[in-house]
């Protein structure tokens, strides 16, 4: 009994390990009061869209999804808009702004591999999140 106790903790333990493991660098969605918390407030690195970028449609569609996901609190029906600064394919930063009282977000994503034979199909995670002043 004593030994089957022993394995039970020792694989709760592992498997809170990696699954803290596999969140390192993944920016964890919460609340708009959370997030405006902030000591001071960085400029916001993207407040117009970036013409220059080549960004896909898919891809646009598929981070801004993922942008929008980021305050979870959000009422529906408030609108995002995403201005990328930089986007190479695999990883993206700007600025997402939401309506209403919600504030404007410096973001980074990166792209997700969920195919072994392509890294660069998949969807995109959002690594930073952070509050930002116009």
């Amino acid at each position: 009994m004593r030994i089957t106790a022993s394995v039970t903790v020792i694989t709760i333990v592992a498997i809170g390990v990696i699954l803290l493991l596999n969140r390192t660098g993944q920016y964890i969605p919460t609340t708009y009061a959370k997030l405006q918390h902030a000591a001071s407030k960085p400029t916001c690195v993207q407040t117009t869209n970036n013409t220059k970028l080549a960004v896909n449609s898919q891809d646009a569609t598929l981070i801004g999804n993922e942008i929008t996901t980021s305050v979870i609190d959000a009422s529906a029906g408030t609108n995002v808009t995403v201005n990328f600064k930089t986007y190479s394919g695999s990883e993206a930063t700007g600025t997402a702004s939401y309506s209403s009282y919600y504030g404007s977000y410096n973001f980074t994503v990166k792209k997700v591999a969920n195919n072994s034979t392509n890294s660069y199909v998949g969807g995109w995670r959002v690594t930073r999140f952070q509050a930002c002043k116009a």
